[in-house]
C-alpha cells in the first residue's frame, strides 16, 4: 500500500508505504477472481440476467449463457457468487410494493383486454387472502366449453407459499384450455366457497355441470354447498398417484397386474363388467385384503366411468388436464417469484395455449385429411368435426370393424357381437345392445360412450354402416366438438351467429380494415370530387382517433368507441344505461380502473391500493413444493403385521412380499407364481 498527499505547490509526496502484503498472494487466476475488486458485472449483463431469470432460466444455465457470450467461462467478469447476489437483488426489487405492482399489471392487461376482471378477498389485517383473475378470452372460452371443469391446487411456487389453483377445461380441438387462476392463503371450506362463488360470478353466473378435483374434503364440502347441481367427480391422477408406493413390486412396470389394473380403470365398461373384473383381479393376485384397493373400491362411484357414464365429461376422466396445465406452468413461472411476476408469466402461458389453439384451428380449416378408403359416415364426420376430434372418431371407426351386428327387432334393436369373442377377457360381455328410436334419429348403446364423451361408439357405427346410414343424425352431432363450437349468441341474435372470438383477433381486424380501406382509395381516386370526399373523411377519422386515444390514456382501461360503465358487475355502454357522455369520466375512472368485479366490484381504486401483500416468514430448511394434503388424501394405515422385523430404532417393520404384495412372508418364500392374465386360467 502507498499513500500520496499533495504539497503546497501542487506536488506530491509519499506519506506512507507498506511493502508487504497483509494477505497471502494468490497463485492462480481463479483465486484472484474471488476478490471483490475483480468481481464486477457490467449493466448490460445485469439486464440480460434479469430477462433470463424472469423467464424461468436456472442459475446454472444463466452462468453458462454468460460464458458463451464472453467466449469462455474464464472470461466471465463475475463469479457465480456475484451472480447469486444479482438474482437475489432482482427478486427483492420485484417483491417491493408487490400489491401496487400487481394492480399496475392488471391495469395494463385491462387496457388491452377490456373484459379482464379480478376479485380479491382481504383478511382481517387487510392482507390478500384470496386473489382470482380471469381474462376476456377465457370468459369467452368458458361460454362454449365450461360444461366440464377441472380444479386443482397442487402448484405452490410463489414467494408467499400460497397454493395456486387452476380452473382447466378442454376445447373443441381436445386441447387444454385455462379458464382462470387463483391464489389462496389456506385450503379451508370458507376459502373454497369464496373461490367457487367468485369464479361463477366472473363467468356470468354459470356454474359447470361437472367438476373434477382431488380428494380434498374441504373442497368437496364447498362444491356441495355452492354448486349444488354440479356433479363432483375425482381426478384419476390423484386417486391412483399413490399406487406405486402402496402396491410395491406388484405395480412395477410391465407386470401382469399393472396391465390388468389399467385396463379395468381406463376401458369403457358397464357396471356388471367392472364388478366382475375387479373381483377377478383381486382373486387372481390374492389381494382381497389389500387396504389400499379396498379404499379405492369404496370410492368407485367418484372415479369409475361406468358409474357416471350417463354424465357428459368431455373424456376428462381419462386425461389429467389439470396436471398437464401445472406442468406447463412450471415452464413459465420461476420458483419463489413475486405475485406481479407470477401474473405476467401466467399471461405467457395463456398466450402459449392460445397460439396452440390458433394452430389447431388453422390445421382444421386448411389441412384436408384425404383417405383412399373411408365409410360414407366417416366422410360426413370430416365435414364438421375438428381435426383432433375427427381423429378420435376414426379410432371408433376402426373399433367398429371388429364387430358385426345381429338384428333382433328390425330397424329398432340390434345386438353387436365381437368378431373374436373367444379372445376377450373373462369379465367382458360378448355382446352389447343398440336401440334405435325416433325413426332412426337416435341410437342408444349400453356402453354409454356417447353420453360420456359426445362421440358415437364403434358399436353404433357398426349398426349404422350395416343399415346403410351415410350421415350422422343431428341428434348425435355434439356442437361442442365441431368447428362451429364457438358460434354461440343470445336467442335474439341467432340468425347472425358467426365466430364470436374473431373480433379479438388482430389478423381479422387488420384484414377487415385493409380491404375496406383499399376500396375507399380506389373510389376516391376516380375524380377530384371523390378525392375531396375521401380526404375530408380521412381527416375526420384521424381527429376522432386522436380524441379516442387521449380519452383512453386518461381513463386507463377504455378500449371501446363508446365509454363503458359498470352495471350489475358487467360493463355496458353509456347509451345502454342512459348516462350522458360527459358524466361518466370522473366517477368511472376513479372507481374501477383495475378491473375489480364480483364481490370486489364495490371497492374503489384507493381501497384496492390499501391492501397489503400476505405476510411471509421463510422457514428454515428446504422450501415446501407441494400443498398440505387434506384428510382424505391419506389412506388408513394397516395394523402391524404379525410377521415383522425390528428396525434400528426398535420399531416393528412389516414384511411384504415383492411378488404378490401380501404381508407376512418374503418374496423368496412366496409360493405364488406370476400368472399372465392372457393365458389359460380357470373360470371364475
Amino acid at each position: 500500500m502507498i499513500r500520496l498527499l499533495r504539497t503546497e505547490d501542487d506536488g506530491w509526496y509519499i506519506k506512507f508505504h507498506e511493502a508487504e502484503h497483509n494477505h497471502e498472494l494468490m497463485k492462480s487466476c481463479g483465486e484472484k477472481r474471488q476478490w471483490l475488486s475483480h468481481d464486477t458485472i457490467d449493466e448490460r449483463a445485469v439486464e440480460l440476467i434479469k430477462y433470463l431469470r424472469e423467464n424461468n432460466v436456472s442459475l446454472t444455465k444463466v452462468h453458462c449463457i454468460l460464458g458463451s457470450m464472453y467466449g469462455s467461462m474464464e472470461n466471465i467478469p463475475g463469479t457465480k457468487r456475484s451472480l447469486c447476489a444479482i438474482c437475489n437483488s432482482i427478486a427483492r426489487d420485484q417483491m417491493d410494493d408487490d400489491v401496487h405492482k400487481t394492480l399496475a399489471v392488471f391495469r395494463e392487461i385491462r387496457k388491452k383486454d377490456p373484459d379482464f376482471q379480478f376479485s380479491v378477498l382481504p383478511d382481517a389485517n387487510n392482507q390478500i387472502k384470496n386473489l382470482l383473475w380471469i381474462n376476456g378470452r377465457s370468459r369467452e372460452q368458458y361460454k362454449c366449453f365450461g360444461d366440464v371443469v377441472t380444479f386443482d391446487t397442487t402448484y405452490c411456487t410463489n414467494i408467499y407459499k400460497m397454493p395456486f389453483g387452476l380452473f382447466v377445461g378442454v376445447n373443441n380441438h381436445f386441447q387444454t384450455t385455462i379458464f382462470g387462476g387463483v391464489f389462496m392463503k389456506d385450503e379451508t371450506i370458507p376459502s373454497f366457497e369464496w373461490v367457487f362463488k367468485e369464479f361463477a360470478s366472473l363467468m356470468g353466473g354459470n356454474a359447470p355441470s361437472v367438476i373434477f378435483t382431488d380428494q380434498c374434503s374441504a373442497m368437496a364440502s364447498a362444491i356441495k354447498s355452492v354448486w349444488k347441481e354440479a356433479r363432483h367427480l375425482l381426478c384419476k391422477w390423484h386417486v391412483f398417484k399413490d399406487a406405486p408406493s402402496k402396491l410395491g413390486a406388484l405395480y412395477k412396470k410391465g407386470s401382469a397386474f399393472r396391465k390388468l389394473f389399467h385396463k379395468i380403470i381406463n376401458d369403457m365398461l358397464t357396471i356388471d363388467e367392472f364388478e366382475r373384473a375387479w373381483a377377478y383381479m383381486l382373486k387372481l393376485f390374492d389381494i382381497e385384503d389389500n387396504e389400499y384397493l379396498k379404499n379405492l373400491y369404496d370410492k368407485k362411484e367418484k372415479w369409475a366411468k361406468c358409474y357416471f357414464r350417463d354424465c357428459f365429461c368431455a373424456r376428462m376422466s381419462s386425461t389429467q388436464r389439470s396436471e398437464s396445465a401445472n406442468h406447463m406452468l412450471k415452464r413459465f413461472v420461476p420458483r419463489n417469484c413475486s405475485m406481479n411476476r407470477f401474473v405476467l408469466q401466467f399471461n405467457k402461458l395463456l398466450f402459449d395455449r392460445n397460439s396452440a389453439e390458433d394452430q389447431a384451428e388453422f390445421k382444421t380449416k386448411i389441412v384436408d385429411d384425404v383417405r383412399e378408403r373411408a365409410w360414407p359416415i366417416e366422410e360426413h364426420a370430416a365435414k364438421f368435426y375438428t381435426a383432433a376430434v375427427y381423429g378420435l372418431f376414426r379410432k371408433e371407426i376402426n373399433k367398429a370393424t371388429r364387430y358385426f351386428a345381429i338384428e333382433k327387432i328390425k330397424d329398432k334393436e340390434y345386438d353387436v357381437v365381437h368378431a373374436q369373442a373367444h379372445k376377450k377377457l373373462p369379465w367382458n360381455r360378448e355382446k352389447l345392445t343398440v336401440v334405435i328410436s325416433n325413426g332412426g334419429e337416435k341410437y342408444d348403446c349400453e356402453c354409454g360412450l356417447y353420453q360420456h364423451f359426445g362421440v358415437l361408439c364403434g358399436h353404433v357405427l357398426r349398426v349404422m354402416n350395416q343399415l346403410g346410414v351415410c350421415e350422422i343424425p343431428k341428434y348425435h352431432i355434439n356442437k361442442r366438438w365441431t368447428r362451429s363450437a364457438r358460434d354461440v349468441l343470445p336467442g335474439e341474435l341467432k340468425s347472425y351467429q358467426q365466430e364470436t372470438l374473431c373480433i379479438n383477433s388482430m389478423t381479422y381486424r387488420h384484414t377487415y380494415l385493409y380491404i375496406n380501406a383499399i376500396k375507399v382509395v380506389n373510389d376516391g381516386n376516380r375524380d377530384l370530387g371523390a378525392f375531396g370526399v375521401v380526404a375530408k373523411g380521412i381527416k375526420k377519422i384521424q381527429k376522432e382517433l386522436q380524441i379516442y386515444f387521449k380519452s383512453k390514456e386518461a381513463s386507463g382501461a377504455k378500449t371501446c368507441a363508446k365509454p363503458m360503465v359498470m352495471q350489475n358487475n358487467y360493463y355496458t355502454t353509456e347509451s345502454d344505461v342512459g348516462v350522458d357522455s360527459g358524466t361518466e369520466t370522473e366517477d368511472a375512472r376513479n372507481f374501477n380502473s383495475y378491473g375489480a368485479a364480483g364481490s370486489s366490484a364495490g371497492m374503489s381504486d384507493s381501497e384496492l391500493l390499501k391492501i397489503r401483500a400476505p405476510s411471509f416468514n421463510r422457514p428454515a430448511g428446504r422450501p415446501r413444493q407441494n400443498r398440505i394434503k387434506g384428510a382424505l388424501d391419506y389412506f388408513d394405515k394397516k395394523k402391524p403385521a404379525k410377521n415383522s422385523k425390528s428396525d434400528k430404532d426398535g420399531k416393528k417393520r412389516k414384511i411384504r412380499c415383492g411378488g404378490c404384495n401380501v404381508f407376512g412372508h418374503s418374496e423368496n418364500n412366496c409360493k405364488k407364481k406370476h400368472v399372465d392374465i392372457y393365458s389359460e386360467i380357470p373360470e371364475f
